[in-house]
């Protein structure tokens, strides 16, 4: 049984999850979707970091060239790739620009402009936080534009050289896997005279969420992530084209072999095993501590309905009064 997505019901105080596989209906929450069939599943052991769960691109293809040899009678996509690896629909936000949009999913293709401001595309992302920020703080996010064509020039050199590959990749919004290949291409184009260009044609987005089985009735363990991601098989730049100052423009064909491209899984930001005692120990605590209360408002409300019953019993019997008028006086 797996459960992710979870929200916590503050009416009952415990978790729900919005996502299941093979689990019990009674923990899901309003909306929620469950999982028949798992096709994707990736084995993560003797993990002590959250570093540990990221899945490289490698072993993503090589995932994917496995299952589709395993269930060879399904359908490819782009004669590759069994069908049963990918969703019925790309990010409804994309679905415009495909050929046929009734598909949800196949060929798109795009002309980007440098000069164009509608070209520019808005890349909103969270912010990575501690837990403890993010329980009582929520989660936080930033907006930030992003231009497809970017060209370096010599002016950019020594700041490309201080730059690591983390903190490219961080800048210009490239994949960390690539970011250190990248930037040593930039290094030595810009080095050899000529300028590069940086080509970013597209922003999808990404989703990850920490995954739990339930070991108690209010205790729910971290034990992965689920995550789904956006790729683009036969990508292919067709042309460029140049324009002068004057407004002059020169075409040039592309000539280059289409190249899927397909990133690794980055785990959620809470998924961590240096605090999953911690977490999981403040959670039950306060799961308890709710339990206690709820039982000790109960015992309250049944003892005063208690009182209330017994008091108006004596009022209607007659022997609610506090003083005995018909009685021999005492000496």
């Amino acid at each position: 049984s797996v459960y992710w997505d979870n929200v916590w019901d503050t009416w009952l105080g415990i978790d729900k999850a919005k996502g299941m596989y093979n689990g019990n209906a009674i923990h899901l929450a309003d909306g929620a979707y469950v999982e028949t069939q798992i096709d994707w599943l990736f084995k993560v052991e003797e993990a002590t970091s959250r570093d540990d769960f990221y899945i490289s691109k490698e072993d993503v293809v090589d995932y994917m060239n496995w299952y589709t040899a395993q269930f060879s009678s399904q359908e490819k996509i782009r004669g590759k790739y069994a069908a049963g690896l990918f969703s019925a629909s790309i990010d409804e936000e994309r679905i415009a620009l495909l050929d046929t949009p009734t598909d949800k999913r196949g060929r798109v293709e795009q002309e980007f402009d440098a000069d164009k401001l509608e070209d520019k595309q808005d890349l909103f992302y969270e912010v990575p936080q501690n837990w403890w920020d993010k329980y009582w703080k929520g989660a936080k996010f930033e907006e930030k534009t992003v231009d497809p064509i970017l060209v370096f020039d010599q002016g950019d050199k020594t700041t490309l050289e201080s730059m690591t590959a983390a903190t490219f990749a961080e800048t210009y919004k490239v994949n960390p896997d690539e970011a250190a290949s990248i930037r040593n291409y930039c290094l030595t184009t810009l080095k050899n005279g000529a300028r590069p260009v940086l080509f970013r044609f597209a922003v999808t987005d990404y989703y990850a969420s920490t995954a739990y089985y339930e070991t108690g009735p209010i205790h729910w363990t971290k034990s992965g992530y689920v995550a789904q991601e956006t790729v683009f098989l036969d990508f292919d730049i067709i042309s460029l084209t140049f324009r002068a100052g004057s407004g002059e423009e020169t075409v040039i064909a592309c000539v280059s072999d289409p190249m899927d491209i397909i990133n690794g899984l980055t785990p959620p930001a809470d998924l961590d095993p240096m605090y999953w005692d911690w977490a999981s120990l403040f959670e039950e605590i306060g799961a308890v501590f709710k339990m206690i209360f709820a039982t000790l408002a109960a015992i309250l409300l049944i003892y005063g309905l208690i009182s209330l019953i017994v008091w108006l019993i004596k009022l209607f019997t007659g022997n609610g009064n506090s003083s005995n008028s018909g009685g021999d006086s005492s000496a």
